[in-house]
């Protein structure tokens, strides 16, 4: 996974618990994030919003990492369970969603503190997830979410992740990559 907080600030997480990063967009270090050592292969990695201080990665056997100090040490968080984890999406600093093997759909509302199954459908492995902001017409603020995954799964929440709805999808291939813009 690949996330920039900026324009020339950015993170990659890989295999065997890679975590790298630049502070110019050409030059990629290893040594300014401190991790716990893992053989993980880490899958996703997502800040909420540019310059935050707080962020996730996520990954093999429900490998979850959280910073609260710009990367520059990260710590290990409870999964609940060993289903690997494949996308990591940061609402807000505390709200948080992973998707991963097995239909696995998780969330936080205390920035990891605990992690809870939202939703665990009877589908293979789901492999990204967003949202985007919703304003109705009378001003109500909602978060739109999708999720994509193997055998052309598309799952959609129009009220905050509350309830999922598989929508229909043009295609059986997996799906691998969803981001939504901001209307």
């Amino acid at each position: 996974g690949v996330f920039f907080t900026s324009s020339l600030d950015g993170w990659i997480a890989g295999d065997k618990g890679t975590i790298l990063y630049t502070n110019n967009g050409w030059i990629w270090d290893s040594g300014k994030s401190r991790a716990p050592a893992t053989n993980a292969d880490l899958r996703s990695i997502h800040f909420p919003g540019n310059q935050s201080q707080y962020g996730w990665i996520v990954g093999q056997n429900g490998t979850i990492f959280y910073t609260a100090n710009y990367g520059t040490h990260w710590f290990s968080q409870n999964a609940l369970d060993s289903r690997t984890l494949n996308a990591v999406y940061a609402v807000s600093s505390s709200e948080i969603w992973a998707v991963g093997n097995a239909g696995s759909i998780i969330r936080t509302t205390d920035r990891g503190g605990t992690w809870n199954v939202f939703l665990n459908p009877p589908y293979n492995n789901l492999w990204d997830v967003s949202f985007r902001a919703n304003r109705s017409l009378d001003g109500i603020l909602t978060l739109d979410g999708w999720v994509v995954g193997d055998n052309g799964i598309i799952l959609r929440s129009k009220d905050d992740g509350g309830s999922w709805y598989q929508y229909p999808g043009p295609t059986s291939k997996n799906l691998y990559g969803i981001c939504m813009l901001s209307k």
